[in-house]
């Protein structure tokens, strides 16, 4: 291809509009989905400092978040069960630090199989590293111990390369799967109500958003995704008040379980939910330095670097 071509693309790649998966809805990535990460895949931000994906999506050492930074896994750990492909086929990364965001999206309770045939579904994902987007599915089939993929019929858009990972939500937005594989008129995902002991163990604590902006009368939910029952430990640092909630003074908060801390909120401050899990509350803004216009420091990236993505992208070979 002639340079002046490749150019062409690349440009076209960085600003075009098309929709991740194939006819789906786009979704604003930055301001409602920031707890979604690109890795080649598709990944999603659990307990502050990991990530949910695919097993068989193996660019760890590249994490894209919505505010264009990147960084590499510190560690992953896939599924005990996982052989290649199909079954089990979930991953929990850890990140070099805690994630900045302030969107989450719940697990339903996976202590029980919530998907049924005939259920819609949403599947997310940057398919073709394009921009992030859903399609609409109809479950079809049901997981088992033997065969742990959900089957849904695309109604309404088609998963391609890249969605792996990504979530799948029913209609209560909760996440009842993680993305495998995409095939004409049908897509799989990994039902999680059969890695949910894996989950718990990989995440043992909160899953909570990192960041929270607001005063006054305030409500923020987590959710419980440790081993064992747990009980509230909350404390709060700066001008910042716990008046009550569901999980305030709660001693029985199962695996699961989603739950609230109700706070005044006069200014900036800290909600630790325990001594190493906290919500940062109307943080204060931080000018990054300047170096001409590109970003540095914090692994964003450039006008440059987003074409030289947009070319790596275009021509590697991308994961199911």
């Amino acid at each position: 291809m002639k340079t002046a071509s490749l150019l062409a693309l690349s440009i076209g790649l960085i600003s075009s509009s098309a929709w991740a998966i194939i006819d789906g809805t786009p979704v604003n990535w930055q301001n409602d989905f920031d707890d979604v990460v690109f890795n080649n895949c598709t990944g999603l931000i659990v307990g502050g400092n990991k990530v949910l994906t695919a097993a068989h999506c193996t660019t760890d050492v590249y994490i894209k978040f919505s505010d264009e930074s990147n960084t590499s896994s510190q560690s992953r750990t896939d599924h005990p069960s996982y052989i290649g492909g199909q079954n089990y086929d979930v991953s929990v990364w850890v990140l070099p630090k805690k994630a900045k965001t302030k969107n989450i999206h719940f697990f339903a309770n996976l202590n029980t199989q919530t998907t049924q045939v005939g259920d819609t579904l949403r599947a997310f994902g940057f398919g073709g590293d394009n921009p992030l987007a859903y399609a609409i599915l109809n479950a079809t089939s049901l997981a088992t111990v033997t065969n742990t993929l959900t089957n849904a019929s695309q109604n309404n858009g088609s998963t391609i390369g890249g969605d792996s990972g990504g979530m799948w939500l029913d209609d209560s937005n909760k996440i009842v799967g993680i993305h495998n594989r995409g095939a004409v008129n049908q897509s799989s995902s990994m039902d999680l109500h059969y890695a949910k002991d894996f989950l718990l163990e990989q995440i043992n604590g909160w899953h909570y958003p990192t960041v929270f902006k607001g005063t006054g009368t305030q409500t923020i939910q987590v959710q419980s995704l440790h081993v064992n029952p747990t009980a509230d430990s909350a404390y709060v640092d700066g001008n910042i008040t716990i008046t009550g909630g569901t999980c305030y003074a709660n001693n029985a908060i199962n695996a699961f379980d989603i739950c609230t801390y109700e706070l005044e909120v006069n200014g900036t401050g800290t909600l630790h939910l325990s001594s190493s899990e906290s919500i940062s509350i109307n943080p204060k803004a931080t000018t990054p330095p300047s170096d001409g216009g590109s970003s540095g420091g914090g692994g964003s990236m450039g006008w440059l670097s987003l074409l030289a993505l947009a070319v790596w992208g275009r021509f590697r070979p991308h994961k199911a």
